[in-house]
């Protein structure tokens, strides 16, 4: 269903680049990319994925700005992508960077949620590459993320 979903959404992608409503640069041609990718993710295909944000991200942040929704969001997946395959080294240096940007643009800062989120999952990585984790690199993941979540109080 999700490698469906993947196809129409590069075909929706080839038919936005082409128009001259939209073109290659258009914020929608731009989503409908990420799009794709997170179809591609949400089936297991990992490589692919990473294969269109190694792409996406450059172009988003070219055309749109580092800080702008499609940017952060596709730059999010790729390094979650990386992650889910293992590849925790990159997927490290990906929210390192995406924090950096975070923290120093003056609408989100050191403390707005996301770059917490990019800081912690940044830490993350790299306690998994630490670990040499090599099996399921979602379970490892989870497992850390139910660590971090506050524990409700018996009433």
């Amino acid at each position: 269903r999700y490698r469906d979903s993947a196809r129409h959404f590069a075909q929706l992608t080839c038919l936005y680049s082409e128009s001259t409503l939209f073109g290659p640069d258009n914020v929608t041609t731009l989503d409908m990319r990420d799009w794709e990718a997170v179809c591609l993710q949400q089936a297991g295909d990992y490589r692919g994925a990473i294969e269109i944000y190694e792409r996406l991200v450059p172009d988003a942040t070219a055309a749109l700005g580092e800080s702008h929704s499609v940017t952060r969001n596709a730059w999010r997946r790729w390094a979650t992508a990386l992650a889910e395959e293992g590849r925790y080294a990159e997927a490290a240096l990906l929210y390192e960077q995406l924090t950096r940007t975070l923290t120093e643009n003056a609408e989100f800062g050191p403390e707005h949620s996301a770059t917490m989120k990019a800081r912690r999952w940044q830490q993350l990585c790299m306690e998994a590459q630490d670990a040499g984790w090599t099996d399921s690199p979602a379970q490892f993941l989870a497992g850390k993320m139910a660590e971090m979540r506050p524990r409700r109080r018996a009433r």
